[in-house]
């Protein structure tokens, strides 16, 4: 069992080696608040550099992104106006 432990441990302690997750759908989404802006009320779900889906409906954006063959879609809200935004996985 310790020597579990001390795989685990140094896993831990080695960086990173790949890209932040998520790092370009959330500079997408930085850099493209106008574009956002269009779909307010609803949920977008952002990959990559694109909008693949924008509902109302959570479901119905989340069961759009599975159809195109993402699995773990990156989903928020753009709220109607002052309101506080919500994002998901």
């Amino acid at each position: 069992m310790s020597k579990k432990r001390s795989v685990s441990t140094a896993l831990l302690d080695e960086p990173a080696k790949r890209a932040p997750f998520r790092d370009r759908e959330m500079t997408w989404i930085n850099s493209h608040a106008e574009e956002l802006a269009t779909h307010r009320g609803k949920w977008v779900v952002v990959e990559g550099a694109q909008i693949l889906a924008s509902d109302p409906a959570y479901q119905a954006a989340r069961d759009e992104a599975v159809r195109a063959g993402v699995d773990c879609p990156l989903i928020f809200f753009v709220p109607d106006d002052k309101a506080d935004g919500f994002m998901g996985l």
